[in-house]
């Protein structure tokens, strides 16, 4: 027998969730440990021949084969079947959506997510097992009402993409919103309005660890259900930080916790009791009369750390682009639209901040013919401005009252940064995901110690050495990408660094360290560190870059962290994870790189960048495929607009090279074409170059022609075997020159046929082992890759051909002569070409004979023979 079982006292997550696994198991039976809470049992009362629920003392432990359990993987929280699935006694599987812990069942089949409800872990099975499901109207709406109840109507912290993605789902399915509203919006019952009195009656308050701590504790003659529920709402008409109630019934105590946030952490205090749930909702049940005893137990345990006030220094960006108060008007407007910044602090002489400058400001003098008056004439002033240490809200409120976009940021009326009104939003919405940042950041640090012990030292001591020169330093770009997606490779690892501050001094710390030597780029201000070991770092100091025309090189100018990633290609790619000694492993996600990440996407991060460097259209498709991520959305739509606009070929060709020969070097070169022709990529490189059906079958031809000869032909690189593949069809001359046209290093086809005219003749029958060589021989070794890829396709005997090839490589291109110029001339043959013309002879004859070293004289035989015989005369 199976049976589909959820926690006991399931709430309608439970509930909605074992119907939902009902799809997964048709067969199973809908089973409860204990009674529903009075609100689900209302429901599932009026739902009773859609929704049949077995009482678990009805059924035989002995008949049970799989136990399929939802929404929990804690078997204390499972009553009498605890014992029945810890020791193993029947098969398992689990569906859940809270975090497991040591102690967790470890089923046959294990689904669990962090989701914010169960259900939409089960159902994204169904829907994965049976796409075309259908809903009845009231499984639709207990799912979404589960959802809804789980989620707090979407508001809680834990609620997820998938969770909403769902709900529309559900809604489709005809999910009734009447029905949910009526239940998630109820009012309480007189008696539920008598126990939450109760309640308060005994409740106290105390300040824990910087936190507002509700306690409520409760002697009952029997529990009931609804104690969930009116410590939730207690938690906001009490307007404290914690919520808990311990309720004693008899001998046990049921323990129930809330908290407004997921700093105040509950589950760390909840699991030392025994119990489980979320960080903002938890229970335990605890064998204690003292319903006292046990909030004091759960006050002992509930710790966190306070969370720090949120300060200028944290969020500002530390370099800041000045203006001197001399210029003219028309110079700082020049300077300022080279930038792309839209206003500028205004320093005297001394370098100190005197004013405000905004573009705006500037506009108007220029339309009234103020472009020689000093730009110090139209700033603003006195100055407004903040401290590092100012906390976040007081610049919030002062960006509010002044109606400014940013704040100079002075220390001892130094300026070390300013704060901008882009900042202060940023942090506001962070902080509805603080918990999946410090998640990450968490992840991140156990990330990098996993990594091979001599990388982690490396990161270490630039750490430290940024520390001891006083600059940031951070690892940026694909390091960051893939050390997230787990995808580091030890032959493929590279590190870029990026340094907020002087990067000589680091660089002369890192050199005197760790040894090596250093190139210097001082153009780009970067430098390419090779320690002794051959590992190569890239050093930049952080920079912004423009642009003086599409597609030019730009122009750079040092900058801050903020804008050295706002000049990279995606967001993705600009990510970054601080490397200075106190800071080490913090995630710096300007841009939504990590949401990207997750939700697969590439995508730019403004909307000129395509246009900037038309080269990221080639970037941005190689790294889709190899990724499997998706261009999409308004990123489509640029890269779109960029090649109607003919864009492309202005990168140069060399340029377009480079990453035109990284994407035929791509383990998924094919897919990466087969893109490229999709968005009339390859057509904007040049007109004739078109992936049709035929030349698609012969590149994945070839892919597999690489796979089994690579071991054979160790020199053969794979992107010159597919730009064959990719032109074989083409006119010898129509190669050479699109060849030369992007300066691609491949010498044009070895032989005057072109490769199906040697396929043709390598097909032959009765093919002499001298006429195989003779085909083969001049041949590259991608042109024998493209050629065994030919050979897949047609009505030729591919066996054969692939025989003959295989022969070629394994034997007959290792034979040597036995008969060398200098064995010719002691036969009697006269110096001149006719030598060369004996020995290619005799050659052809020792391999259709089959000579081998041992064959010498017999060799030596022959030759004089043919050298008597008449027709030697015209050799």
């Amino acid at each position: 027998m199976e049976i589909i079982v959820s926690h006991a006292g399931a709430d309608f997550d439970g509930y909605a969730s074992m119907v939902a696994a009902q799809r997964l198991y048709p067969e199973a039976l809908l089973v409860t440990l204990g009674p529903p809470a009075p609100w689900v049992r209302e429901f599932l009362s009026l739902h009773q021949s859609q929704f049949p629920i077995t009482p678990y003392k009805e059924i035989d432990p002995g008949t049970l084969s799989r136990v399929i359990v939802v929404d929990t993987s804690n078997p204390s929280r499972l009553g009498p079947l605890r014992m029945l699935v810890q020791r193993g006694a029947v098969e398992v599987h689990v569906y859940d959506h809270h975090a497991p812990r040591s102690e967790s069942i470890q089923g046959e089949v294990s689904v669990i997510r962090p989701l914010g409800a169960a259900v939409t872990v089960v159902l994204q099975e169904v829907r994965l097992q049976q796409p075309d499901t259908r809903l009845s109207v009231p499984e639709a709406t207990l799912f979404l009402l589960a959802i809804s109840e789980e989620t707090g109507s979407f508001t809680f912290p834990s609620t997820t993409p998938d969770d909403f993605a769902m709900s529309a789902w559900l809604l489709e399915q005809g999910a009734s919103l009447a029905v949910v509203a009526e239940v998630t919006q109820r009012g309480l019952t007189p008696a539920q309005l008598q126990l939450r009195d109760e309640l308060l009656r005994g409740a106290r308050r105390v300040e824990h660890h910087g936190a507002d701590v509700l306690l409520m504790a409760l002697r009952l003659p029997r529990f009931v259900g609804e104690v969930n529920e009116i410590v939730a709402r207690l938690l906001v008409s009490e307007a404290a930080d914690v919520a808990a109630a311990a309720v004693a019934v008899g001998s046990r105590c049921f323990l129930v916790a809330r908290s407004r946030a997921p700093r105040f952490n509950l589950l760390p205090a909840i699991h030392a009791l025994g119990g489980g749930g979320h960080p903002c909702a938890a229970s335990a049940t605890l064998d204690s009369s003292d319903p006292d005893q046990v909030l004091d137990k759960f006050l002992a345990e509930l710790s966190w750390q306070p969370e720090p006030a949120q300060t200028v220094g944290h969020h500002m960006s530390r370099e800041v682009q000045t203006t001197p108060a001399r210029f003219s008007v028309q110079e700082a407007a020049a300077r300022m639209q080279a930038s792309g910044r839209t206003a500028t602090v205004v320093v005297n002489d001394e370098g100190t901040p005197v004013g405000m400058l905004a573009r705006s400001d500037l506009d108007k003098a220029l339309a009234h013919n103020l472009a020689e008056a000093p730009a110090a004439t139209v700033m603003t002033q006195p100055l407004l401005s903040v401290t590092p240490q100012t906390e976040l809200d007081a610049a919030r409120e002062l960006l509010i009252r002044h109606d400014v976009g940013r704040l100079p940021v002075l220390q001892d009326g130094r300026l070390v940064g300013i704060v901008s009104r882009t900042d202060v939003l940023r942090q506001v919405y962070t902080d509805r995901s603080q918990a999946d940042i410090r998640e990450t950041q968490t992840g991140l640090t156990e990330l990098l110690l996993k990594l091979p012990w001599e990388w982690l030292e490396l990161l270490k001591e630039a750490g430290e050495r940024a520390r001891a020169c006083g600059v940031e330093v951070y690892a940026v770009g694909g390091f960051v990408r893939d050390l997230l997606l787990q995808r580091l490779h030890e032959a493929e690892w590279d590190l870029d660094l990026c340094v907020e501050g002087s990067v000589d001094e680091f660089l002369d710390l890192m050199q005197r360290d760790l040894g090596g030597t250093v190139h210097r780029h001082k153009r780009f201000e970067t430098a390419t560190l090779v320690l002794p070991s051959g590992q190569k770092i890239d050093v930049a100091r952080a920079r912004q870059e423009t642009y003086c025309r599409p597609a030019a090189l730009p122009d750079v100018q040092s900058s801050n962290l903020k804008q050295d990633l706002f000049r990279r290609d995606f967001t993705i790619n600009a990510l970054a994870v601080r490397l200075t000694a106190g800071s080490f492993g913090e995630l710096v996600d300007f841009f939504g790189g990590l949401g990207d990440l997750r939700g697969g996407s590439v995508r730019v991060l403004h909307n000129y960048s395509f246009i900037d460097d038309p080269t990221r259209i080639l970037r941005a498709v190689r790294i889709e495929q190899r990724l499997g991520f998706r261009i999409r959305g308004t990123t489509e739509h640029l890269l779109r607009s960029a090649l109607s606009q003919r864009i492309l070929l202005l990168a140069g060709p060399d340029r377009l090279r480079d990453e035109l020969l990284l994407c035929l070097s791509e383990e998924r070169a094919v897919a990466v074409l087969e893109r490229l022709e999709k968005l009339r990529v390859l057509h904007n490189l040049h007109p004739r170059l078109h992936l049709d059906p035929r030349t698609l079958e012969v590149l994945k031809a070839t892919d597999e022609a690489l796979r089994l000869l690579q071991p054979r032909l160790p020199e053969l690189q794979p992107w010159r075997a597919r730009v064959r593949a990719l032109l074989h069809r083409w006119p010898l001359d129509q190669v050479q020159e699109l060849l030369t046209q992007f300066r691609i290093p491949l010498p044009p086809p070895a032989r005057a046929q072109n490769l199906p005219a040697t396929l043709w003749s390598l097909h032959r029958n009765k093919l002499p082992p001298s006429q195989v060589v003779e085909l083969l021989q001049p041949l590259t070794a991608d042109e024998i890759a493209v050629l065994w890829a030919l050979a897949a396709r047609g009505n030729l005997d591919q066996l054969r051909i692939e025989q003959r090839i295989e022969h070629y490589l394994d034997v007959l291109r290792h034979v040597r002569p036995l008969l060398d110029g200098g064995e010719i001339l002691r036969a009697g043959v006269a110096r001149g070409p006719q030598v060369a013309r004996w020995k290619a002879r005799a050659f052809a004859t020792q391999l259709d004979r089959g000579w081998t070293s041992d064959d010498l004289a017999e060799a030596r035989v022959w030759l004089a023979g043919e050298l008597d015989a008449p027709q030697s005369l015209e050799c």
